[in-house]
């Protein structure tokens, strides 16, 4: 028999490699010790929820709430806080309030030399819009 070379041909399977973003939560002032999203994300809320509940008659506008309030705001790679605004279906009133009411602490953490440090990818910051849910039958 003949000794027949055949060109076998060398298949490149390309190695897919899903490289999952590095990402790291906003860090809220008192929050900056923690280490994991998970960590980050409960301070953060846990934190913003302490703070509006020193806000003056908040107890009056908490039992104002009848309905479920999605209320949203931007926390800018600048650091700077911004795009205010609330769901469709959640009552306008109300969410301004908490809005304001939001917008003033933030601002005052400004004043006091203090920041929510934005989102980061891969180490560099990004826009991050938070979520924060007034659900009147959780309390």
């Amino acid at each position: 028999m003949k000794n027949k070379n055949f060109l076998i041909p060398l298949l490149f399977i390309p190695i897919l490699t899903f490289s999952q973003d590095k990402f790291r939560f906003p860090i809220y002032p008192g929050c900056e010790k923690l280490k994991t999203n998970e960590e980050l994300e409960k301070c953060f809320s846990d934190k913003l929820w302490e703070d509006l509940r020193k806000t003056k008659n908040f107890t009056e506008l908490e039992n104002e709430v009848d309905s479920k309030l999605t209320l949203y705001f931007t926390i800018m790679k600048n650091m700077k806080i911004s795009m205010f605004s609330y769901a469709k279906g959640s009552n306008p009133e109300l969410s301004t309030k908490y809005l304001e009411r939001i917008q003033n602490i933030l601002d005052n953490y400004t004043t006091e030399g203090l920041y929510i440090r934005p989102a980061m990818t891969n180490g560099k910051y990004e826009n991050y819009r938070y979520i924060l849910k007034v659900n009147p039958f959780e309390r």
